[in-house]
């Protein structure tokens, strides 16, 4: 009796653990028919909500030559918000061949219907924007230099001790501000005119240049951890003096967001001492660069020489010990009165100047190199010296400091400086580069996993959730030195019981993998490519050992610790396609391995699992990790940016299907390429979110 009653108990805990198991996955037969029939396999269909497009850039410059070693991104969306703040980086990013071109592959999300092309190099203004088509075209050309067309030119006549340029065309009431330029050396909008003013001449800048400035000066990147109350002046160190230009480079993509804002660039001098206090410069004396400073107005490699006023006249030399200061008016040129015909930039009518003394309560106003002249007594630019170009280069940022939509990266107007003997002048504080910036392309999106395998799941795509970012970083060469890989965990609706860990293999070999310098995830040894482990088990990322983190609506949220994997290589690619990125996770076995669709499983794995349960993979085929043509055991989503939220998953035991109706549609005739996009009316049941 007592034997049975023991057999009784044990039947009865066999059938407890069967039920327990039930209740942590649901199975669901995918195709709602007899899970005893086989249906072909569509090998075509890749569950893929990725696509790759091809794109032709051409760039050109301003004398219709080709424009060799200028760097492009591609954006999902319009990259520029306010005052050329660059929102996320591009989905690509390259430089031009010796013909000024780029040809391109590049993988667009399925829910994309425009790119969006954009130079990012300074002179080449304009955001061209494009219908996504198999094959694309876009052509970026440099803004244009104005040249006076007429039959006689105006000369002005140079002495040893001055130049005939006009002294007394004041151009505010508020400020001491006057223009050396008379109206016909002014063409439209307010560019100085090529072949009119004795102090106007152009400048070839090399790509190389330009592609250092913005390094130096790259966009969203704070420069407030170097000492701003330093001046970004310019010292004359010679004894004989100096002769001084300034040629304008462009203005970081400010334009974009501010179409009619132009900006007015004017310059000082004065001797150490002076200038002390903010009032000192209602009575200076400050002389006009340029009148409008927009980079779709204003040529890059437009070059204006410096003049010196010594209280009487002006003259080309400024004197051993002179300070030269820079400051720029944010939106002070009324462009329509310049272009009137009765106006004119020596009008005073053509400018908006507003008295910072005494705030007018908007960002209009000047900017200062000098720290004593503006209201925080910090700089507005920054300066740096340049020896392997033999100049200094400034950068203006042209927001009151502490406003919320102030960036610091001083590119809102940058300039270079040069000088009659390169050793002449020098900045008055040198502001080093803390951190040399390497451009770079990336994608994101998130990756939802069933962690079943060789099983059926129950297709809520939560047992494990995470968002990613692959960032490379490329030199001028278009070569890629190193990637930073950006994992965010956001769901695990698994059981307690459950650990899951996560790898990724790369298109790389592991004897290129720079070990010293790389950092943040293991590289695994007896692979065919790199592979990192990321985690052994997730539950370290959560903090947490319990079961079903942010699947269930009535548990509290639990945020992830992200892991940033930074990989150097020891000799750089010249190409590497992200959607050859190979992630998987591996279930309470590192030989357990579950893979996107058709993606090779790594040596690590126990491929003795392929053709058992309901997997149908074929090695020798080059399929893997297929069921049917329904369901995947993962899925990788598409996100446009950094800040975008993860895919909406389905909450604990809701299959795919009933939150996203239209995913149907998507696997069977491979149309309706946004149903997994949540913010699109009639894609979701939201009651089914998590």
């Amino acid at each position: 009796m007592k034997r049975n009653v023991s057999l009784l108990k044990y039947a009865l805990l066999i059938a407890l653990c069967c039920v327990a198991c039930v209740n942590e996955k649901d199975l669901y037969e995918p195709s709602g028919g007899d899970p005893g029939e086989t249906e072909e396999l569509d090998l075509s269909f890749k569950f893929a909500l990725r696509s790759d497009k091809q794109i032709h850039i051409s760039v050109t410059r301003a004398d219709g030559k080709a424009a060799e070693g200028i760097g492009v991104g591609v954006y999902l969306q319009q990259p520029y918000e306010e005052d050329g703040i660059i929102s996320g980086k591009p989905l690509y990013m390259g430089y031009t061949d010796g013909n000024g071109q780029i040809d391109a592959t590049i993988s667009v999300p399925a829910n994309s219907d425009k790119l969006y092309v954009a130079s990012l190099t300074a002179g080449y203004p304009g955001v061209q924007e494009m219908d996504v088509q198999p094959s694309m075209t876009c052509n970026l050309t440099a803004t244009a230099f104005q040249i006076k067309t007429a039959t006689t030119r105006m000369v002005a006549t140079r002495s040893e001790t001055g130049l005939d340029v006009p002294v007394g065309q004041k151009l505010s009431n508020l400020y001491e501000l006057y223009s050396p330029y008379t109206d016909s050396e002014i063409g439209k909008d307010g560019i100085p005119l090529l072949n009119a003013s004795p102090l106007v001449t152009k400048e070839e800048l090399s790509a190389k240049f330009l592609n250092l400035m913005n390094s130096w000066y790259p966009e969203q990147k704070n420069v407030q951890d170097v000492d701003l109350k330093k001046s970004s002046d310019l010292v004359v160190t010679d004894e004989l003096g100096a002769e001084v230009w300034a040629t304008y480079v462009g203005d970081g993509g400010f334009y974009v967001n501010n179409a009619t804002v132009y900006n007015v660039l004017a310059y000082y001098s004065y001797q150490e001492g002076e200038l002390g206090r903010r009032e000192d410069i209602q009575g200076h004396r400050m002389t006009l660069l340029l009148p409008n400073t927009h980079q779709q107005k204003c040529p890059s490699g437009l070059k204006v020489q410096l003049l010196y006023w010594d209280g009487k006249q002006y003259s080309k030399v400024f004197p051993k010990g002179a300070r030269i200061g820079f400051a720029v008016a944010r939106d002070g040129l009324n462009i329509a009165n310049v272009n009137a015909a009765n106006g004119g930039v020596n009008s005073k009518s053509s400018y908006k100047f507003k008295n910072q003394t005494f705030p007018n309560g908007d960002v209009n106003g000047f900017y200062y190199s000098t720290p004593s002249l503006n209201a925080t007594k910090r700089t507005n630019a920054v300066i740096r010296n340049v020896p392997d170009y033999n100049c200094c280069i400034m950068g203006f940022d042209i927001r009151p400091y502490d406003d919320p939509k102030a960036d610091y990266d001083f590119n809102d107007v940058m300039i270079k400086l040069t000088a009659s003997l390169v050793s002449a002048i020098k900045p008055e504080e040198d502001i080093p580069v803390i951190d040399e910036f390497t451009p770079s392309e990336a994608v994101y999106g998130t990756l939802a996993f069933e962690d079943q395998w060789p099983k059926m799941g129950d297709y809520d795509f939560n047992d494990f959730v995470m968002n990613y970012s692959y960032e490379l970083e490329k030199g001028d060469n278009n070569m890629i030195t190193a990637l930073k890989l950006t994992f965010t965990p956001i769901a695990k609706g698994a059981a307690s019981w459950t650990h899951i860990g996560v790898g990724i293999e790369l298109p790389l070999s592991a004897d290129n993998i720079d070990k010293a310098k790389s950092e943040g995830a293991t590289l695994e040894e007896g692979n065919d490519r790199a592979t990192f482990i990321v985690w052994n088990d997730v539950n370290t990322a959560f903090g947490t050992t319990e079961g079903y983190v942010n699947t269930e609506g009535a548990v509290v949220g639990v945020s992830a610790i992200p892991v940033e994997v930074t990989v150097r290589l020891k000799t750089p690619v010249s190409s590497l396609l992200t959607q050859k990125f190979n992630p998987f996770i591996f279930v309470n076995s590192r030989q357990r391995e579950i893979h996107l669709v058709d993606y090779k499983p790594t040596k690590h794995a126990d491929t003795s699992l392929f053709g058992t349960e309901n997997d149908r993979s074929d090695p020798g085929a080059e399929v893997y990790y297929r069921m049917d043509n329904r369901y995947p055991w993962a899925l990788d989503f598409p996100r446009k940016e950094d800040s975008s939220p993860a895919w909406n998953y389905p909450k604990e035991r809701v299959i795919i299907t009933k939150a996203y109706p239209n995913y149907e549609k998507w696997v069977l005739d491979q149309s309706n390429l946004s149903w997994f996009d949540a913010s699109v009316s009639g894609n979701v049941n939201k009651e089914f979110l998590y």
